[in-house]
């Protein structure tokens, strides 16, 4: 096939051709069930009842076209409709709640019927009450003071709803079995930029790197190691490297500087997860919901084919600093090497095609993104700067190891990455 359709394939799977479907709006959680009973994590911690006091994860699904924000209401039905909840001005890209993401404070907060700000959990002091869960995707990006949750229905584009059960006599506990998925990361709504995440089953530890622009719109990454402290709660610090060595260019060691005040990675449920970059004085931050990427419809959960090369971070030993990350769904690759320019600043190229021979080998064009989407700026769709950087290929002698060739032919052992 030609090289002008797997640009076009690549740019498909980057996102920046993106086709909305206008579906009907959805909230769930991965803690309870519609009907369900609510656990007592969630639960009220005073006037009799022992509860953590936890807001629930929440996932919102089938988001229509053109949401700018997020709001979320909780009542109680069987309590004189009393207020557990109220949020507004969420993001529109975060379309997950974290477990306790009202701690956070990332987003304005009510004060509940408790008189408390933030959320004040179910407390039912006899019998089994309804609490319902209101979401509203939202056509206006913000309010500038507490809406009124006539004003919040009079801007939804569209709403949906989650109930639960709670008595007094409850007694259900729940903790998160989520374990994040290894592969490539995305949020629908900013195509363009995306985040490899690598879980090692043996200490539990993350790799992460993110793959976006600098302020002046030039391809940058940054990457993590991070430690889990709680049930699919990952943090570490994030780190911008530079000086390292470029595609073509002699081994240098690059130099690596802590980027703000590190990153946070919440797992709500194995392929849904909220992304914050905690910003300082000379730094910004972001939080971005990210879910896992489908190369196409159903090559996600079809797996690798047979012979493929193993999902993860890829390097070679002897030029420690730069590396690779390879997903394969079904026979397809995508595969981001994150480098350095010749100036020394850093770099992602990315590539897309299908395994060759008996889904041993790869061959496939880099191409360069740019102008695109830096940490604390709204979207912006990037464009092909380079779509000939160079051909690269692989051939793998197992699931573990193989020899890159770049595109002036030299030849480079890799491997497995071991975190």
């Amino acid at each position: 096939m030609s090289r002008i359709y797997f640009l076009k394939m690549a740019i498909l799977f980057f996102g920046f051709l993106l086709s909305g479907v206008s579906n009907a709006l959805t909230l769930a959680s991965p803690a309870f069930a519609g009907g369900g009973v609510i656990p007592n994590n969630f639960g009220f911690n005073q006037g009799g009842c022992s509860g953590g006091n936890q807001s629930p994860p929440l996932v919102f699904g089938d988001v229509p076209d053109g949401v700018q924000s997020f709001a979320l209401v909780v009542r109680d039905l069987d309590g004189g409709n009393w207020l557990h909840w109220k949020v507004w001005n969420v993001a529109a890209t975060v379309d997950v709640f974290p477990q306790n993401y009202s701690a956070t404070m990332d987003f304005p907060q009510s004060a509940n019927q408790y008189g408390s700000h933030g959320w004040g959990g179910p407390c039912p002091p006899s019998g089994s009450h309804r609490y319902v869960f209101t979401l509203y995707a939202l056509g206006v990006p913000s309010f500038s003071a507490e809406p009124s949750e006539g004003q919040l229905a009079a801007a939804a584009l569209q709403t949906a709803t989650l109930m639960g059960y709670r008595a007094p006599t409850d007694n259900v506990s729940w903790v998160s079995s989520a374990v994040i998925q290894n592969g490539w990361w995305w949020n629908p709504n900013e195509g363009g930029r995306g985040y490899s995440i690598e879980r090692n089953a043996g200490t539990g530890n993350v790799f992460l790197a993110t793959y976006l622009y600098a302020q002046s719109g030039a391809a940058m990454w940054y990457s993590s190691g991070m430690a889990s402290s709680s049930s699919g709660l990952y943090s570490g610090e994030l780190y911008e490297y530079s000086n390292g060595q470029s595609l073509l260019g002699s081994y240098r060691v690059p130099v690596a500087t802590r980027y703000g005040q590190g990153v946070r990675l919440e797992v709500v449920q194995e392929d849904r997860a909220l992304l914050t970059i905690m910003g300082d004085a000379t730094h910004p931050g972001m939080a971005v919901a990210i879910r896992r990427f489908e190369f196409e419809p159903g090559s996600l959960n079809a797996g690798a084919a047979s012979g493929a090369p193993q999902t993860g971070w890829w390097w070679s030993s002897i030029e420690s600093g730069r590396g690779y990350f390879i997903e394969v769904q079904r026979n397809l690759a995508f595969i981001a090497t994150y480098m350095y320019r010749d100036d020394g600043l850093p770099v992602w190229y990315s590539t897309y095609n299908s395994l060759l021979g008996d889904n041993n080998a790869y061959q496939g064009g880099l191409l360069l993104y740019g102008d695109g989407q830096a940490i604390g700026r709204g979207y912006a769709a990037p464009r092909v700067q380079n779509g000939n950087v160079g051909v690269i290929q692989l051939n793998f002698s197992n699931s573990t190891t193989g020899t890159l060739t770049l595109p002036n032919g030299t030849q480079i052992p890799i491997s497995r990455f071991n975190f």
